[in-house]
């Protein structure tokens, strides 16, 4: 066997084993739940912010929903400065020196979102990995694994307030710190990917990449399509499976993918060909699409984010933990709307996690979709006994995105930046943002 196939072999064999864990917490969502709150609270006890709220001595979500308010960003925005300037220990434990730069959606101002290496590594990288594993379940021969992975992300830059402080664009943070294996199964270098320039940078990756074996394309599709273009135009190729005859999945997330769709499906041969999106910004890895037939997306409990639903129109006191979620009054007509809210070993935001509500401003549509069900109902559907809601889709149990089912807003802390294990609330206006006020 060619070496490179045997290596898509391995990788792929490898991509399939973590599914048995996802499938894992798909059927106990509880347990991978309540189990993410009493890890968060205990890593955090001893932090400024865990010893102001008491988290050693939180004991259930009732509890910790009574203790720990929740915040906007700009309530949290001292704490955040205060880690640029060098201090630590402040909403996490762990070292945090760099920072990703969120533009926000409610106001003009940019946000720094901590990046502790929990987060990025228990969160961001597993995120992409599951994105793989998901994949690789979804299409069992693929090849992915014999050519590369074409990156395409944003640039860092240091921090004018401390020396050894960094912030800069999430993807630009995941490339600086990708492990050696993923570089070099990935193109262009990590030279070119973090190039400041924009247009310097689009020109050299679609030289450098164009001689190379790609079976992957990741990025944000507005980036993403200015890039193909360019290839095309360089290649003279009439369309990009002349230049990588071997592609096969486009991997995207950060904006609605329906604007962009109907130029890639003209500029790319569908034929054995795949999207794949996802749900993830600076602020956590919250969703991945892990299905061909549909573009929907599945909630990931097991990144150390704990997630509440608050009614919309309710109050903080109304929020309810996961295994608390009806499926009926989820997935029933259109009147039922909820903020979500998310907790996250710091980090802190506000997301709209069932992307339900068209915003006309950008028209912004995705979907999540999670079986949610309470211990009691034993991991079977109401209406279906025989089925289990770990692998259900029907209809009627499962998180559709139609218009007026959600309004999410978010609660953070999560294993790893350092400002979470705080609870705030937001209005997202579309599916790809959270972290707003």
């Amino acid at each position: 066997m060619h070496r490179l196939e045997l290596l898509n072999e391995l990788l792929s064999w490898k991509m399939k084993k973590r599914f048995q864990q996802i499938e894992w917490f798909m059927e106990h969502p509880q347990e991978v739940q309540n189990d993410c709150l009493n890890q968060l609270l205990r890593s955090a006890a001893q932090t400024e912010y865990g010893r102001k709220w008491g988290f050693d001595s939180i004991r259930d979500h009732e509890h910790y929903k009574r203790r720990v308010p929740v915040v906007r960003y700009e309530e949290m925005e001292p704490l955040v400065n205060r880690l640029r300037k060098g201090e630590q220990n402040l909403t996490w434990p762990s070292e945090v020196k760099w920072f990703a730069k969120s533009s926000g959606t409610t106001s003009s101002r940019s946000k720094f979102i901590p990046i502790s290496r929990e987060s990025l590594f228990e969160c961001h990288f597993k995120g992409g990995k599951d994105l793989l594993s998901l994949y690789c379940n979804a299409v069992p021969n693929s090849r992915l694994f014999t050519g590369k992975g074409l990156r395409l992300g944003g640039s860092t830059a240091i921090n004018s307030l401390n020396d050894d402080s960094f912030y800069g664009d999430l993807s630009a943070i995941i490339i600086e710190h990708l492990p050696y294996w993923v570089t070099m199964m990935s193109t262009p270098s990590n030279k070119i990917s973090l190039m400041d320039e924009w247009e310097e940078k689009i020109d050299t990756i679609a030289k450098k990449t164009i001689g190379e074996d790609v079976t992957s394309l990741a990025g944000v599709p507005s980036w993403m399509l200015v890039l193909v273009k360019k290839v095309l135009a360089i290649s003279g190729a009439k369309d990009l499976k002349e230049v990588w005859p071997n592609l096969e999945l486009y991997m995207h997330g950060g904006v609605s993918f329906a604007p962009y769709k109907e130029q890639f499906d003209a500029l790319i041969p569908q034929e054995g060909f795949h999207y794949f999106q996802t749900f993830n910004a600076s602020e956590g890895f919250f969703g991945i699409q892990d299905r061909t037939d549909s573009d929907d997306m599945l909630l990931m409990l097991d990144y150390g984010i704990y997630y509440e639903f608050i009614p919309l129109g309710g109050s903080e006191d109304d929020a309810i933990p996961l295994e608390a979620v009806e499926p009926g009054e989820l997935c029933h007509g259109d009147q039922h709307q909820w903020w979500f809210v998310a907790l996250c070993a710091g980090r802190y935001g506000g997301v709209h996690l069932l992307c339900s509500l068209p915003d006309p401003g950008n028209g912004k549509d995705q979907t999540l979709h999670q079986c949610l069900w309470r211990g009691i109902d034993r991991g079977e559907c109401r209406t279906c006994a025989s089925v289990r809601l770990g692998g259900h889709r029907c209809p009627d149990h499962r998180l559709h995105g139609r218009p007026g089912l959600y309004e999410p807003g978010c609660r953070a802390a999560t294993s790893g930046s350092s400002n979470s294990i705080v609870r705030q609330k937001a209005w997202p206006p579309s599916a790809a943002c959270w972290m707003n006020n």
